[in-house]
């Protein structure tokens, strides 16, 4: 019983100086592109209508990373690509965005393939944008991470938010020969989140090991 008792404050401890740790750390980081593919991921990567506050606005970046290793064969890179972006119209409303296509790679001759808002539930009110956008002629392909586009939200809800807000779908990224260039969405998840529930499940240890601590004693 004498050693339970010594490990039961050393365990709390430990428990409590990796919670630190944990808040201490970034919540968010680059995202390198997988080899011969693409990475997806919007920034910042989490919102809380709460936090903006109703009325306010916020801005999403949506981004992304070609491997200059993409495309086959020889590794030509994104010549085209589209996708869908949702969001919850019940908590948020769009107000502006803007697309950004490496028209410094591939130059200004371009085609939009769509750039369309939809209302895919029926209340009128915006909550997909889709857009998909090729290169013209046989400019070099595009082979770096950057943003894509630029989206900016109302908050007409302001409810404590832990589910995601956004949803990112791949349409098809190809390179110059037409091949399809395989594409990583990492989710949008609440990483604030994931540290509350951590520190909340270390102190509930706490207590509960020490109610344990405090029956064997009676």
């Amino acid at each position: 019983m004498a050693h339970t008792r010594k490990l039961l404050p050393v365990g709390i401890v430990a428990l409590l100086l990796l919670s630190m740790v944990m808040l201490a750390m970034p919540t968010s980081a680059g995202k390198p592109a997988p080899p011969g593919g693409g990475v997806l991921w919007l920034e910042p990567e989490f919102v809380n209508c709460s936090e903006v506050g109703l009325g306010n606005t916020f801005k999403v970046e949506l981004w992304a990373n070609i491997s200059t290793t993409a495309g086959v064969p020889a590794d030509p890179g994104c010549f085209a690509y589209g996708y869908w972006f949702d969001w919850d119209d019940t908590l948020i409303n769009l107000t502006s965005y803007s697309v950004y296509p490496p028209t410094d790679i591939w130059g200004s001759n371009i085609f939009v393939v769509v750039d369309l808002l939809k209302d895919m539930d029926g209340n009128t009110k915006y909550d997909r944008h889709s857009y998909a956008v090729t290169a013209l002629g046989e400019p070099p392909g595009w082979k770096d991470g950057r943003m894509i586009a630029e989206y900016t939200f109302k908050v007409t809800n302001d409810s404590v938010v832990t589910q995601s807000l956004f949803v990112i779908t791949n349409n098809g990224f190809t390179d110059t020969n037409g091949y399809s260039i395989p594409i990583t969405i990492i989710p949008e998840f609440p990483v604030s989140l994931i540290i509350f529930l951590f520190v909340v499940t270390t102190l509930a240890a706490a207590v509960l090991g020490k109610k344990a601590w405090l029956r064997k004693l009676l």
